[in-house]
């Protein structure tokens, strides 16, 4: 039976909660405060891999693309050191002001089984399709939505 929690974001709450219950992925973002320094993310990193669970760390909060860009310490960890085999971190653009209509997200692992599996996940969920077929069910879909049935009473003469 495979264990997923998605944890506090408080980092005392969240290290505790994974002493505890020792679960094999781990589901969690940061609060603002763990977010600035690098430590935070260490420590979290040595205890995911203490027990031997994978660590999806979702830093979409805490990443702007701006002249001045605020301290990260994810990514000041990540500017001297290799990221650790069990971690991936998920980083979707929410603060994304030039295209508001798009949702863009990118993750960032040294892991290649885990490269592969989320792959696997954005072909199933895109689905890869030849053209032609995508155009084919696009009209069939567009003739299912046009379909009408004819009324089976027609309206009564008027003499």
């Amino acid at each position: 039976m495979l264990t997923i929690i998605e944890a506090p974001r408080q980092s005392d709450l969240m290290i505790e909660l994974i002493k505890k219950l020792n679960p094999q992925v781990m589901v969690t973002g940061m609060a603002h405060f763990g977010a600035v320094t690098s430590s935070t993310f260490q420590h979290l990193l040595n205890i995911t891999r203490d027990i031997g669970s994978h660590l999806f760390l979702d830093v979409s909060e805490h990443f702007e693309l701006s002249s001045l860009p605020g301290l990260n310490g994810v990514w000041k960890y990540q500017a001297g050191n290799t990221l650790p085999p069990h971690t991936v971190i998920v980083c979707g653009l929410v603060k994304n002001q030039v295209y508001s209509e798009l949702d863009v997200a990118f993750n960032i692992s040294e892991e290649e089984t885990i490269f592969k599996a989320l792959f696997k996940i954005v072909e199933l969920l895109e689905g890869n399709t030849a053209l032609f077929c995508q155009y084919y069910y696009g009209y069939l879909f567009h003739e299912l939505l046009a379909f009408q049935l004819a009324d089976r009473h027609p309206p009564a003469q008027r003499e």
